[in-house]
């Protein structure tokens, strides 16, 4: 999604991005599984969120007047 339409990543996106980044990084340094995967699970779901409401919008955006 990213790649055809770089709109998708604000300023904003990417520091949370970054943010959360450096969180997983430390719990996975420290050998905390059941953190990294809750981190990771987090950040997928966020993401996916992120990309389909984007999409949606986008239509939204075409279809009205």
């Amino acid at each position: 999604a990213q790649r055809h339409d770089p709109s998708i990543l604000t300023a904003a996106v990417a520091e949370t991005t970054c943010r959360d980044r450096q969180k997983l990084l430390k719990s996975l340094r420290e050998r905390n599984a059941a953190l990294s995967r809750h981190l990771m699970s987090e950040q997928i779901q966020n993401g996916r969120k992120m990309v389909l409401d984007h999409f949606k919008n986008r239509r939204r955006d075409r279809t009205e007047p």
